[in-house]
């Protein structure tokens, strides 16, 4: 089964692992001044196709990665100033190969059937319009900004 990504992958974000959000948000909640505005980010910034590539080895898969036509107006980076929050103690603790690998962990344990609904939920997903134009890569890059 294809991993589908929108555009070229070159795209940018920065990947947060949920216990790392929730610290985040304990923190302003419990330190922050009422009306100010925090940002939560992370200095984890990978481009879509390399977290396609490490889904792919780390869930030990045979999948191929292939393009679909970008959704419009699919920004090419989003950069998030957490230098706010940061003032108050805060950084995020668990790094991107960490998180991955054990989000990956909790929905092995958690979602046997993944792998009974995953066509049914490509289907759908097709079903839609965003499964058009397909097209496999042979290669895959990235720059970050």
């Amino acid at each position: 089964m294809p991993l589908q990504i929108q555009g070229s992958g070159a795209q940018t974000r920065h990947f947060i692992h949920v216990d790392d959000a929730v610290s985040a948000i304990y923190v302003t909640a419990s330190k922050g001044r009422p009306g100010d505005v925090f940002n939560i980010g992370s200095p984890d910034e990978k481009c879509i196709v390399d977290l396609a590539d490490a889904v792919i080895s780390l869930a030990a898969s045979k999948s191929v990665i292939v393009t679909v036509k970008d959704r419009p107006f699919n920004d090419v980076r989003y950069w998030v100033d957490d230098a706010l929050l940061r003032t108050l103690g805060w950084t995020p603790k668990v790094s991107f190969e960490t998180g991955l690998t054990s989000t990956l962990q909790w929905y092995r344990e958690r979602l046997g059937i993944l792998s009974e609904i995953w066509p049914m939920f490509t289907a759908a997903v097709n079903a839609l319009g965003a499964g058009d134009s397909v097209e496999p890569r042979s290669t895959h890059s990235c720059a970050l900004y």
